[in-house]
């Protein structure tokens, strides 16, 4: 199986994703999910034990290249992002332009470097107003 992806951080991701569903997880826990699906045969498409064998392989013998051409993986809300104003102590989330958030933006947003810096949106307004 081949898995392509935008950068190293997401690439990094993909592999601890995949390692924590074949290495820890691995076929019990595929187990697992067959034994709780199969509780709504008529609602969720199930794997047979075969198709879970085949999937499993393929994913612990992927390859994950980089290409650059491709979009970054988004998070669909920018809420991911969360942070203690500096400030006034207030916990807030997202982003005050509102976009989309890459897994590159969220990490560096989410890093003790940006966290240290973190304003909510009340306090960023005052500090945009006040005269450096």
């Amino acid at each position: 199986m081949k898995i392509i992806v935008q950068n190293e951080k997401e690439k990094d991701l993909i592999k601890r994703f995949v390692d924590l569903l074949t290495e820890y997880y691995g076929l019990d826990a595929l187990e697992i999910h067959d034994d709780e699906m199969s509780k709504y045969p008529d609602e969720i498409p199930r794997l047979n034990a075969d198709e879970y064998k085949l999937l499993y392989e393929e994913f612990r013998d992927r390859s994950i290249t980089i290409d650059e051409n491709i979009e970054e993986m988004l998070f669909e809300n920018d809420d991911v992002i969360t942070g203690t104003c500096k400030v006034c102590g207030i916990q807030t989330c997202g982003r005050v332009n509102g976009e989309s958030v890459t897994y590159s933006d969220y990490l560096h947003s989410m890093s003790k470097e940006q966290q240290d810096k973190w304003l909510c949106l009340t306090c960023y307004e005052k500090q945009q107003e006040t005269p450096a």
